[in-house]
């Protein structure tokens, strides 16, 4: 999985045979670890406007973010809250509002001839107000978003289609149709939509306004077989949007999660402070606290977290 985060000019990718997440420049350069210890995060994605980024781990069915820089884990999602296997993440910062597919909590479900639970859920950016936007697909991937045009975008490759979506879960529409080679990642740039396929080397590319399609091949770099993921990295698809968290970070101490009421209502305030594993929000809504243990405990390293933690004996 890959994303970035255009203003910063910073990418982000992970590293599946190594359980790690990467950040490194735009211009390529040495690559940081950002986390470590991951199973299998098939899903990248960026607020941009709150400076963090996700990641969904298939295998441990979580959803879990820190800022950029790799700072203040926090689970925003996990499995007593049936979001399945998650995977392809994309966020919408304008909207504040997190997308992902979620794929049947047991992998051998369909084999075993059990109904198949494959959908997309939405939630806020701090995991709040989970729902499915859309279910019963059959074989999705490759979300993306476009904040512009207010519309979801995956592919179901059972169908070898591109298909849409509003954000609010209303007008399904069936994009694009293509049968030379099996899909598998997409991204949009203004009108145009552009995905890559499983063994070719190219990546396509299509109007959406004319149905026009171009191919083309990867020169000058290394002959792979398929490339696993696709994103656009250019201002267009990371608007800048007035919000809260973006001065000061909203004056909270760790994370500053926004939402917005543009697209749905929401019961909760805009922005909303809150902590990283092992602190908790203080009562002033903006400082996370952590009190220390002085008898009787256990300390222990987590470096998935990069924390050092006290457990009461």
């Amino acid at each position: 999985a890959v994303a970035g985060h255009v203003l910063s000019n910073r990418v982000f990718f992970s590293d599946l045979a190594n359980g790690v997440i990467y950040t490194s420049s735009g211009e390529g350069g040495q690559a940081l670890e950002l986390t470590v210890n991951t199973r299998e995060v098939k899903g990248l994605a960026v607020d941009w406007l709150g400076m963090h980024i996700y990641w969904a781990d298939e295998t441990l069915q979580l959803v879990m973010c820190s800022r950029l820089n790799g700072r203040f884990h926090r689970v925003i999602l996990n499995s007593t809250e049936d979001i399945g296997r998650p995977t392809s993440l994309a966020v919408d910062s304008a909207h504040g509002k997190l997308f992902f597919i979620s794929l049947d909590p047991d992998a051998n479900q369909v084999r075993s001839g059990r109904s198949s639970k494959k959908r997309i859920m939405m939630a806020n950016l701090d995991g709040t107000e989970l729902e499915t936007v859309i279910d019963q697909l059959e074989n999705p991937t490759g979300l993306t978003v476009d904040p512009r045009e207010y519309r979801l975008f995956w592919i179901e490759q059972d169908k070898q289609t591109i298909m849409s979506i509003k954000l609010d879960g209303s007008g399904l529409q069936e994009v694009h149709k293509d049968n030379s080679y099996e899909m598998y990642a997409t991204s949009t740039f203004q009108d145009i939509l552009v995905w890559s396929e499983k063994n070719s080397e190219h990546l396509k590319f299509v109007m959406q306004s004319s149905g026009q399609t171009i191919a083309v091949n990867r020169t000058g770099q290394k002959p792979v077989s398929t490339t696993f993921d696709v994103k656009t990295f250019d201002m267009y698809a990371q608007p800048d949007v007035p919000n809260m968290c973006g001065d000061d970070n909203g004056g909270c101490t760790q994370l500053c999660f926004h939402t917005s009421p543009r697209m749905k209502p929401s019961r909760r305030r805009r922005t909303q402070c809150e902590c990283a594993i092992g602190f908790t929000l203080d009562a002033d809504g903006f400082s996370c606290k952590s009190e220390p243990l002085v008898a009787n405990f256990l300390m222990f390293v987590d470096p998935y977290h990069k924390q050092v933690y006290q457990i009461s004996g």
